[in-house]
């Protein structure tokens, strides 16, 4: 995950986690350009943080609402996250797990 330094500011942050379409609920964006034009946006809300991640190298240093938000990407996405950066720095980044390492 990149780039979490950016969200420092943001009392509030939204997470689209699907659309509606025509009265129904879809996961997906329409490939189709005029059903594009159509859909609604559903958003989660997430507390945002207010606290500055930038140059944070350990988990547990960044703040809580940060980690929620991490969380919340992982388990909606049902992706893994092995690093967070947290400044352009490269140094500056949180290495959660090895990338490289086989399970």
């Amino acid at each position: 995950m990149t780039k979490i330094d950016v969200l420092d500011q943001f009392k509030d942050l939204y997470v689209c986690i699907g659309y509606k379409l025509n009265g129904k609920k879809i996961d997906y964006l329409p490939a189709a350009l005029k059903d594009q034009f159509k859909v609604k946006p559903i958003y989660k809300r997430l507390n945002g943080w207010l606290e500055t991640t930038r140059g944070i190298k350990k988990w547990e240093n960044l703040p809580k609402n940060a980690r929620a938000y991490v969380k919340f990407i992982r388990d909606y996405c049902g992706v893994k996250i092995s690093s967070i950066s947290t400044s352009p720095k490269r140094e500056d980044t949180i290495l959660l797990e090895n990338p490289f390492k086989k399970n």
